[in-house]
């Protein structure tokens, strides 16, 4: 977003990043060209400068990779297991790494698997369950209606 602009929104979801207690879903909605895609930029720069940026992912019709549902979690489950700068998510992001890699070394994952709930059981909800929630890193995605 431009300088000064949006602020309200901004400062709406920089409070639910925050606050460990809301729901895990921040969901912002609007017509075509309302701005969605520049709050979700802005988003993204303030959660990286914040250390609370996990996973940045854009949906793109007509693209083959961008466009498809499949490759969603597979692509944000890469982000969240990359080693993050030590400043970064703490102790959740390893524990949250060991899970998925033990997931991955242990076959308890089906990455032919083509059912997007399915992926996204094995992949987000079974390792994110029980782990400790300060520090979580926050995932992005935009234009979840191109796909």
């Amino acid at each position: 977003c431009m300088e000064g602009t949006r602020v309200e929104v901004l400062d709406k979801i920089s409070a639910w990043v925050m606050d460990l207690d809301a729901k895990n879903i921040f969901w912002i909605n609007g017509s075509p060209g309302a701005g969605k895609s520049a709050v979700a930029a802005s988003l993204v720069r303030m959660l990286h400068d914040m250390c609370q940026l996990g996973s940045f992912y854009v949906l793109k019709r007509g693209h083959a990779t961008l466009a498809d549902p499949l490759a969603v979690w597979c692509t944000i489950v890469h982000d969240l297991v990359q080693t993050p700068p030590s400043s970064c998510h703490g102790q959740f992001h390893v524990n949250l790494q060991k899970k998925l890699l033990a997931l991955l070394k242990d076959g308890g994952f089906d990455a032919g698997h083509r059912a997007v709930m399915a992926q996204f059981r094995d992949l987000v909800q079974g390792p994110f369950s029980g782990l400790e929630l300060s520090g979580c890193p926050v995932v992005v995605i935009d234009a979840l209606d191109e796909c």
